[in-house]
């Protein structure tokens, strides 16, 4: 909209972390008003939607101190200082779940908090190898690898179990498709009422013993109609 700028006047860093830095700006809005804007500023990131050639999807769970549990999400990290977003998609998908990129093509940049955060997340669609290798987490990480498919991935999302906005934000971009409303009264009738996600206790899958990838199962029917 012509005429919608603030322009930024004084800057001031109120905190600095390992990752994360906190700007107080004092702006100025059109027509002379002023104000402050409290920023996040973050180096940015990178969120992978990884496929294996069997049509299953990897993504990863771990535990976030910030909401205070166990949180299911795709592949994604920070960029290191000069990074390429691809490179670093490649990195994080090795780092975290072990699969290698076979290919890999970006799907666009989102900014999930624009009213205070500076921080844009690169993200990318990759087929992966159908077998893992070895791991390579930071030192401060406890991240699992779980397998599953585009129903178990819509059902997760129905259900809450899948609420990592990220990982919603580029399941949708990679899949460009209308759903009818009896497309989604069909996934939310299957989805409800909703168990709990559980990660099997044993690794079923051959070849993936010792990888640290779990196959998710859902306890309830998966939908099906209408997934692209």
């Amino acid at each position: 909209m012509a005429g919608m700028t603030e322009t930024t006047r004084a800057s001031r860093t109120v905190f600095q972390g390992r990752v994360l830095r906190v700007d107080v700006l004092d702006i100025e809005l059109t027509g002379g008003r002023r104000s402050t804007r409290e920023v996040v500023q973050h180096p940015g990131a990178v969120v992978v939607l990884a496929e294996r050639p069997d049509g299953r999807f990897v993504l990863v769970r771990q535990y976030r101190t910030a909401i205070g549990e166990v949180s299911l999400e795709m592949v994604a990290g920070g960029l290191e200082p000069g990074e390429a977003p691809e490179a670093a998609a490649r990195r994080e998908l090795v780092e975290e779940s072990g699969y290698v990129a076979e290919s890999i093509r970006p799907l666009g940049v989102i900014v999930p908090c624009p009213g205070y955060s500076a921080e844009r997340l690169h993200c990318f669609a990759a087929r992966v190898s159908q077998l893992p290798g070895a791991t390579r987490p930071d030192f401060d990480e406890q991240v699992e690898a779980v397998i599953l498919t585009r129903a178990e991935i819509e059902a997760a999302i129905m259900c809450g179990e899948l609420k990592d906005a990220k990982s919603i934000a580029i399941w949708h971009l990679a899949q460009p498709m209308r759903y009818s409303e009896q497309d989604i009264a069909s996934m939310v009738g299957r989805a409800l009422p909703c168990a709990p996600l559980a990660v099997a206790a044993a690794v079923s899958a051959a070849g993936q013993s010792g990888s640290g990838v779990s196959p998710l199962h859902l306890s309830h029917p998966s939908p099906t109609s209408g997934h692209p």
